[in-house]
């Protein structure tokens, strides 16, 4: 199983460390690691994962790499030119976006995204962004469980 995880930290973070830390409970994996978008969707033009993983918030990556509109949100209504709390809103959805992102351009792979949600939010994100998983820290048992599940819809 190939799997490419998207988190600012990089190989250094600890969705890179987790996942090397108990890789004898999962499948047998390959884990390509990227820090932003457009390192992930070159990747991806090049060979398909077969899952990927996505942090939601990105604080540790220059604001050029973000991906996401910051000049136009900062001059919308809500926000009124204040380009600061605009980039502090990209950063602390930037995992949405990216799956967001990933669907819009017809990539269907499975998608687990870490995030502290409401479940309205998270309901609504599994309807209009499946196959996704979203799991709140990192809880060994619910990733095993989601891989696995992942893992035997593909079979199937």
């Amino acid at each position: 199983m190939r799997i490419y995880l998207v988190d600012d930290r990089g190989i250094h973070g600890e969705y890179a460390a987790f996942l090397h830390t108990y890789k004898d409970r999962f499948p047998a994996f390959t884990l390509d690691v990227f820090t932003h978008w457009a390192s992930l969707y070159q990747a991806i033009q090049t060979e398909l994962p077969d899952l990927i993983v996505a942090d939601m918030r990105f604080d540790e990556i220059h604001r050029d790499q973000l991906y996401g509109d910051i000049d136009a949100l900062a001059n919308s209504d809500r926000f009124c030119g204040n380009r600061e709390r605009a980039e502090t809103q990209i950063r602390g959805m930037q995992g949405l976006l990216i799956c967001r992102a990933l669907r819009e351009h017809k990539i269907q792979t499975p998608i687990i995204l870490f995030a502290t949600l409401q479940p309205q939010i998270v309901a609504n994100i599994v309807q209009t962004l499946a196959p996704i998983r979203i799991i709140q820290g990192l809880i060994l048992e619910q990733i095993v469980a989601a891989c696995n599940d992942i893992l035997s819809d593909r079979i199937s």
